[in-house]
């Protein structure tokens, strides 16, 4: 017997799943770990630490931090703790420094809430600080040992918060390390790709191209999957669920929260405004919120989406994804070239090419249980484009339709590691460390693992920045490549700063620095001389063309591309030569001989 389970943690709740693979004919299965009825298959993912009148701080988790008030002063609650772990990337903290409003009596924390301290990474609480990894690790352990799974060895699948320091990954391992449990642990960065593979497995989805529409408390992810039929080494039948592309955004679930208070200046518990949020299922025009007798309408929560334009911030993403997923998406009938990039001018031009692509656009999130989101969708891509998680479940036999509650983690008890293969390298898996020495002092700069790439251009790569040690001694530099665990993976060991051109004979490098292609290829430039200058002296070094996490299909991108590079090349040398022919001398005015 093989125990598979599934794990979702998200920004506003956690959700697990479990599977016996021995057993074909077994559907997976959501532990209910909840403590309220409706709501049994999901735990709140909030810890709170709360003060009692003799000054003792107990610590609460799910449920009996998620009824606390925020507001109530001797109490501290941690919601979307989540959403604050990834902004140890530079990319995603810039974000939430922009879209986060200042409050007042922060006393210089900015824009993060009073709890949070993002000097370190650390929870402000009444003991003294606890760090991020520590508050997920506690929220993990009780959903674990609710689900009944505690002591039990298993193989642990679980979606992957991409940008997060690795903090989940860490906080899971610890987790079930202190509940005693055995087996591997599997990750899946990209989560959207989960709800395909729930639907391949349950038979509701052919082979085709999908869209992912994932939005959950936090963010909102996007991904094109393709489901193809091949073959494997063995010449055995396989089906390949393929990633072309992926996109997010930090938007979600609490933002939609954010934005309903604001309209409706409400004051009371985050807890009801959200469960009344919830309830608001096609054909409910109103539900109350809490018990002061307040409402929350159809209406207002149309109108409060509309007017912030939150929907279409997620339709911007899905065509960015979209036209990513162009530049490499090679169709079954060859009806996209390699390379090829199509970027209508026109808003709706873009949609209709995106609808006509695609075959299916599947919808899943908390959020989007609220009929606002399909109905939006289907008005834009046409009727019948969208599947929601619901119409995924009702292939299954099961009385209830939990699978519309806990699509990921369901996803990943069915998703094998060599199942499906991430084509993008928006976020290469893997730190690369550039050092450079000269024997006494040495700087460094990094990408770390799952750093996503802001660049918009889907053929644009990551630079970092400029590396220097400011001494006239020689100096070395030094790759290091490890995967997210910490196992190296390349080391070029110390190489001098001398330039790779052929015949140089100018002075040695002095700086150095990163740059990692999107098709995952590895180089370190070097720059000799002023760096200010209009033509500096700089050159490229090749530390991994092919490194370990790069496709078969991205690999013939890019001989593609070089192929299409040196056709330029060759055809800018023969200008060149063709320029440097003498050419009659005309003086203005004259008259051009006859020839």
């Amino acid at each position: 017997m093989k125990k598979i389970v599934g794990i979702d943690f998200g920004t506003t709740n956690v959700r697990i799943a479990q599977w016996d693979s021995d057993d074909e004919k077994l559907i997976s299965a959501s532990c209910e770990i909840g403590r309220i009825p409706i709501r049994r298959f999901w735990m709140p993912a909030v810890i709170a630490f709360e003060k009692s009148l003799d000054g003792k701080v107990e610590v609460k988790v799910g449920e009996d931090a998620d009824i606390l008030d925020d507001n109530d002063p001797n109490a501290v609650v941690v919601r979307n703790v989540k959403r604050y772990a990834t902004a140890s990337d530079k990319n995603v903290r810039e974000v939430l420094e922009w879209s986060l409003t200042p409050k007042e009596g922060t006393d210089g924390v900015g824009p993060w809430p009073d709890w949070m301290d993002m000097s370190n990474l650390s929870i402000r609480a009444w003991d003294g600080p606890v760090s991020v990894q520590e508050a997920i690790k506690l929220i993990l352990k009780e959903a674990i040992s609710r689900a009944g799974l505690a002591g039990e060895t298993a193989e642990w699948r679980a979606g992957c918060p991409v940008s997060s320091d690795l903090a989940y990954r860490k906080a899971l391992i610890a987790a079930l390390d202190e509940l005693g449990c055995g087996g591997m642990v599997e990750w899946v960065s990209e989560e959207p790709l989960l709800l395909v593979a729930l639907g391949d497995a349950r038979g509701t989805l052919a082979p085709g191209s999908y869209m992912v529409y994932d939005l959950g408390g936090g963010s909102f992810d996007c991904a094109v999957v393709e489901i193809e039929d091949g073959k494997d080494e063995n010449g055995e039948d396989k089906r390949w669920l393929t990633v072309y592309a992926q996109e997010g955004l930090l938007i979600g679930g609490v933002d939609i929260d954010r934005l309903l208070i604001n309209r409706l200046g409400y004051e009371g518990r985050i807890y009801d405004l959200r469960f009344a949020k919830e309830q608001l299922s096609p054909g409910t025009e109103s539900v109350p919120i809490g018990d002061d007798g307040s409402e929350l309408t159809s209406k207002e929560f149309k109108a409060a989406l509309d007017d912030s334009g939150f929907f279409n911030q997620t339709l911007a993403a899905m065509l960015a994804a979209y036209g990513k997923a162009k530049t490499i998406w090679k169709r079954a009938d060859e009806s996209s070239p390699y390379g090829e990039y199509i970027a209508p001018s026109g808003w709706s031009q873009r949609i209709r090419s995106m609808a006509d692509d695609i075959d299916k656009f599947l919808v899943v999130g908390g959020p989007t249980n609220n009929p606002y989101f399909v109905d939006k969708l289907e008005g834009i891509l046409g009727e019948g484009k969208v599947v929601t998680a619901a119409n995924i479940a009702q292939a299954t036999d099961e009385e209830r339709n939990d699978a519309a509650i806990a699509a990921l983690s369901h996803g990943a008890c069915y998703m094998g590691g060599n199942s499906y293969i991430p084509v993008t390298a928006d976020r290469i898996p893997a730190t690369i460390t550039l050092t450079v020495t000269d024997g006494r002092e040495s700087k460094q700069d990094a990408y770390a693992a799952f750093q996503r790439m802001p660049y918009r251009n889907p053929l644009a790569n990551h630079r970092g920045g400029w590396v220097t040690v400011e001494s006239e001694r020689p100096k070395t530099y030094r790759v290091v490549v490890e995967n997210a665990d910490g196992v190296v993976l390349h080391d070029t060991e110390e190489h001098p700063m001398r330039m790779p051109r052929d015949g140089y004979l100018g002075p040695l490098a002095d700086r150095a620095m990163l740059v990692i292609d999107r098709l995952g290829s590895v180089w370190v430039r070097l720059g000799a001389g002023a760096s200010k200058v209009p033509q500096p002296i700089e050159d490229d070094v090749v530390i991994l063309r092919t490194p370990p996490w790069q496709t078969g299909l991205q690999k013939e991108v890019m001989e593609k591309l070089e192929e299409i590079q040196r056709r330029r090349e060759e055809d800018q040398k023969a200008r060149d030569i063709r320029n440097l022919w003498p050419k009659p001398l005309i003086r203005p005015g004259s008259v051009p001989p006859k020839t």
